[in-house]
């Protein structure tokens, strides 16, 4: 592992400590002003870091590249609109690992829209963390089913619909300019939820605004450029794996700052979910890589 390497996985690694720490922030915050009030503010504050830095590139997009990042953008803002709503009920804890079922999400989504077939590895990703999941929700031992389970599981389905149309956006396209469309669209979505379901409010705590800033300058808008700059010196192994720890930091954070426990076949459940998302996406890179290596 070459020094670069090594620089752009404890990058990735810090990245999605911050991802995994801001479940317990945005649940604190949301506890005090409305759902979409925060995400609007939030992702204001990351497309307004994002345009200083993309104006100049904006003109280069064509009308597929601004169509499918102004989509990407909107499931964006449906994902974290029902992340954070299922955060009112549910433990950070929980709720990042149902959404980390986004990542056995994309496969079925593929063969549903797409025609493709999962591979054998994506099906039994799916099939551990839906038994995971189960485990986690308690519907293996008829504890009652907790709304935010649900709300976290559509979650899910809407950041796994951003990765479907990140996945047709065109390549030789400048990202910065994308990114910042994305941003914004996500900004326009959840100000358009504010507006009609919510009575906007002005916060005034410090706490909020702390985690305004810190999610919308550093998760939302740095983030991106970080994940943009570390993959280009990574392997796509090194980065599933790193990704996949971003619910176990939910479950670290949520204990350690809200004292939140898990029963012993909730542990299991999570641990299920986890390695169902690795089974999803490290076999296939490593049989992409091992293919790779073969003399043509």
């Amino acid at each position: 592992m070459t020094r670069r390497q090594s620089i752009a996985d404890l990058a990735l690694l810090a990245l999605a400590a911050a991802w995994g720490g801001t479940f317990v922030m945005v649940k604190d915050a949301t506890a005090l002003i409305p759902v979409f009030t925060f995400l609007t503010l939030r992702f204001g504050v990351a497309a307004m870091t994002l345009i200083g830095v993309a104006k100049p590139r904006l003109r280069t997009l064509n009308r597929q590249a601004l169509m499918l990042s102004i989509g990407a953008g909107l499931l964006f803002a449906a994902g974290y609109g029902f992340q954070t709503i299922g955060l009112q009920t549910t433990g950070p804890g929980r709720v990042g690992f149902i959404t980390g079922m986004a990542v056995v999400i994309v496969p079925i989504g593929s063969a549903l829209v797409w025609q493709r077939r999962p591979d054998r590895s994506s099906i039994l990703g799916v099939a551990t963390a839906a038994i995971g999941l189960a485990l986690l929700t308690g519907g293996l031992n008829g504890r009652p089913l907790a709304m935010g389970y649900l709300w976290g599981l559509l979650g899910a389905i809407g950041f796994a619909g951003k990765i479907w149309v990140g996945g047709a956006l065109p390549r030789r396209t400048d990202p910065r300019a994308m990114a910042a469309v994305q941003v914004i669209s996500t900004t326009l979505g959840c100000g358009v939820m504010t507006a009609l379901f919510e009575r906007p409010t002005w916060p005034g705590e410090l706490s909020v605004w702390g985690a305004v800033l810190f999610t919308g300058v550093v998760v939302s808008a740095l983030g991106s450029v970080v994940q943009t700059w570390a993959q280009a010196f990574t392997s796509a192994t090194h980065t599933a794996l790193i990704f996949a720890s971003e619910p176990v930091f939910a479950a670290l954070f949520g204990l350690v700052l809200v004292g939140e426990r898990l029963a012993l076949d909730q542990v299991i459940g999570c641990g299920l979910i986890l390695g169902g998302m690795l089974l999803s996406e490290l076999e296939p890179a490593w049989r992409r890589r091992r293919e790779s290596a073969l003399p043509l």
